[in-house]
């Protein structure tokens, strides 16, 4: 038995297995990452209120505004949507740091012809390294949504 364990262990060593799963390193600050928004869960009101009740109770015209403290981007308006997507054009390259480090801010918004209603209080975002690696970032009821999610993913 005592053979069994020493060969067993030997061939653990060989294929790299611990027997345990090591934690990954921590990414460098400096690395620089592509973040997007992919698209929000609207709720049905704003507290208690239509979005558009101007001209028959529509949904919500939604965009997005991030920035890393520096850039700022503004996704495209998503007309009469509960559940806006965009694409990754909207892709703003920042650090890991300033993912990390609370400096990413977010604001969802409803455009109208007068002015905008917030969906979301601006909000500062930070990114754990395990939700940078996976590469998606999900904020879960939020002010007046039910979701959003960020694609991230390593500029190149």
């Amino acid at each position: 038995m005592k053979r069994l364990t020493i060969c067993l262990a030997a061939l653990a060593a060989l294929a790299g297995c611990s027997g345990t799963d090591a934690e990954p390193p921590p990414l460098d600050g400096a690395a620089h990452y592509f973040v997007s928004i992919a698209s929000a869960s609207v709720k049905a009101t704003n507290n208690g209120s239509y979005w558009d009740d101007v001209v028959g109770y529509e949904a919500p015209d939604v965009y997005c505004e991030f920035s890393d403290g520096t850039t700022t981007v503004d996704t495209a308006i998503v007309q009469d949507s509960y559940a806006p997507t965009w694409t990754s054009a909207n892709a703003m390259e920042t650090t890991v740091g300033v993912l990390r480090g609370g400096t990413f801010t977010v604001q969802l918004w409803d455009a109208d012809a007068i002015v905008d209603d917030q969906i979301t209080n601006l909000g500062a975002l930070t990114f754990t390294d395990d939700q940078i690696r996976s590469g998606t970032y999900v904020i879960n009821n939020w002010d007046g949504t039910t979701s959003i999610t960020f694609h991230v993913t390593p500029a190149p």
